[in-house]
């Protein structure tokens, strides 16, 4: 199997590091739901493009091995612990901003 190599920096704007933030930001439940969503979502990105497949010896079937899930999930775990893609952090600033607004907008008589 060939191992999964993180790029350390990104030309695309989106950081693959997580900046340096406080731990009041990082343990917000925002920031935690925001992390889990992107979790999923590359779990879901290894999976459609096949990158997770771990060879079942059925190849070309329609069966998909049970631990590919797993394997996926773990994969997506760990490029997580690597900075991710950076949307948690998009997400989050994105989700706060939504508050910020519905809070602002509920306090106008």
């Amino acid at each position: 199997m060939t191992p999964v190599v993180l790029p350390t920096h990104s030309s695309s704007g989106l950081s693959p590091h997580r900046p340096a933030a406080s731990q009041a930001t990082a343990e917000s439940p925002l920031r935690r739901q925001a992390e889990a969503f992107e979790t999923v979502f590359l779990a879901e990105m290894l999976r459609s493009g096949g990158l997770g497949r771990m060879g079942t010896g059925l190849e070309g079937g329609l069966q998909e091995s049970p631990f590919e899930v797993f394997w996926n999930e773990a994969l997506a775990k760990a490029l997580m612990a690597a900075g991710g893609l950076g949307l948690s952090e998009r997400i989050e600033h994105a989700l706060a901003a939504r508050r910020l607004s519905t809070e602002t907008m509920e306090q106008k008589p």
